[in-house]
């Protein structure tokens, strides 16, 4: 039985399976690469902009960020920073940061905090102070104002663990002011 060899065909090996020109399995090589670049690399770059959009901007939209009061004075410098954050501080920060936020604090023991005289920042923002970080945080107003903690309207506010010392019975309606 003769077999008639041609370059399409078995090319020697005894198979019997066609063969492919090396010029001809290029092209068909670099077609199909073609398209699926054409079809994958749009896909893949609207799963990256997707991924991006789920992860940044829920994080963009409500922050819920934790402010660290690390000094007892009652200054402001504009800026609640790891080196310094006094309670102003960042009452302010929270007021501009987007979403329910919390205010901690990093102080000795049964540190106080004094207000010298004035009320705190008005908080217009959802927010946690919370002073069990510090085993007993005191707020010292020091008198002549209405309130230390001053709360606008339909503001959500939680407070916990701060000691405030009442001096007289009127300033206990004055501690927490709706506005």
């Amino acid at each position: 039985m003769n077999r008639i060899r041609s370059a399409d065909t078995d090319a020697g090996d005894g198979d019997g399976v066609p063969k492919c020109d090396i010029k001809e399995n290029n092209l068909m090589t670099y077609q199909i690469r073609k398209f699926l670049e054409s079809f994958f690399l749009p896909l893949f770059t609207i799963g990256i902009l997707l991924l991006v959009l789920i992860v940044y901007l829920p994080s963009q939209a409500a922050s819920d960020d934790t402010f660290i009061v690390n000094s007892p004075y009652n200054t402001d410098d504009g800026t609640c920073e790891v080196a310094n954050c006094t309670l102003r501080e960042a009452i302010n920060a929270a007021n501009i940061a987007a979403g329910a936020n919390t205010i901690v604090f990093s102080l000795p023991t049964g540190q106080t905090v004094f207000l010298s005289g004035s009320s705190l920042p008005l908080i217009t923002s959802t927010l946690t102070i919370d002073g069990s970080t510090s085993g007993g945080v005191s707020i010292n107003g020091g008198g002549g104002y209405t309130g230390i903690f001053v709360i606008d309207s339909g503001t959500a506010v939680t407070i916990t663990s701060l000691y405030i010392p009442i001096r007289r019975v009127m300033e206990a309606e004055s501690i927490i002011v709706a506005h």
